[in-house]
């Protein structure tokens, strides 16, 4: 078998990085951070618009052993693609983990022209919300820290928050995403043959690691390597915002806990009743 690519798809705040570092240990797979190259016409044009691409691609390239030369700016992200497969060693597996993907049609139309595998990561939506509101509030900390003038505007930004967070504003923001990008995924796979494509849920990943690795093995044809199970062996020195979750390097491996960490103050009941029906059709355990 010739060397082929496997993409996770999923909204950002899933557990990709995790699922992603956790490949990445098998020898035969390579699983470098979010490379956003499908985004863009060329490599230039991702390189501008989206500089942290360049370090991903370069790590993949070294990973690799290539050479970081095949890697022509001119060149579209799709040939760039199909040069590396020709250079990479028959029988493995690059992930592709760009949860932005998700929200470009176009860019899974032309990882398709690839015909590669899918991987549909799938969070619990209250998972994912209160992922996604932890993270925004560290940015803006952290940004607070930094610059005088969002110091400033700190307190308005807090207030702000807080408001939007009485009212449900901001869940109701992030469920209507959650909704819309796993619908997209949705429509996008069930054309496909299911033998290039599986459905992974982040609460069995954290909870039964062994058991989801393996079957996620089986279903790419690898043997399981137990060196998947311990996913911070890696390095991730090239994890930042806006390339991976950070969050990651701050936990030791696999955390139950964090699976169910928005029932601090969110409850199912809180779901509209469309997500509710969609979640249950898609796998989502829901206890209410």
């Amino acid at each position: 078998m010739s060397a082929r690519f496997v993409f996770i798809l999923s909204p950002e705040r899933s557990g990709s990085t995790l699922l992603s570092q956790c490949l990445g240990a098998h020898p035969a797979v390579t699983a470098p951070p979010e490379l956003h190259l499908l985004r863009f016409e060329s490599i230039q044009q991702a390189f501008g618009a989206y500089p942290q691409s360049k370090h991903s691609l370069e790590t993949l390239l070294e990973s690799l052993q290539l050479s970081n030369d095949i890697a022509r700016t001119d060149a579209t992200p799709i040939q760039l693609y199909r040069r590396i497969l020709d250079l990479a060693a028959d029988g493995s597996w690059i992930v592709d983990k760009t949860p932005a993907y998700v929200r470009e049609p176009g860019a899974l139309e032309t990882a398709e022209t690839l015909e590669p595998s899918y991987i549909w990561l799938m969070r619990h939506p209250l998972g994912v919300v209160h992922s996604r509101a932890e993270r925004r509030r560290k940015r803006r900390a952290e940004a607070n820290r930094e610059h005088l003038l969002q110091r400033l505007r700190y307190p308005a930004f807090l207030l702000r928050e807080a408001l939007r967070d009485g009212s449900g504003a901001t869940r109701r923001e992030f469920l209507k995403s959650w909704l819309d990008a796993h619908q997209r995924i949705q429509r996008f796979l069930s054309p496909l043959p299911e033998a290039r494509w599986t459905r992974v849920h982040y609460e069995e990943l954290v909870r039964n690691p062994e058991t989801v690795l393996k079957a996620l093995c089986q279903h790419l044809g690898l043997e399981f390597d137990p060196a998947m199970l311990n996913p911070n062996a890696l390095p991730a020195k090239h994890l930042s915002w806006g390339l991976g979750d950070q969050k990651f390097l701050e936990t030791d491996g696999f955390s139950p806990d964090r699976a169910a960490a928005w029932k601090t103050n969110y409850r199912e009941a809180m779901l509209p009743a469309e997500m509710r029906d969609f979640a249950r059709s898609v796998g989502v355990a829901l206890e209410d």
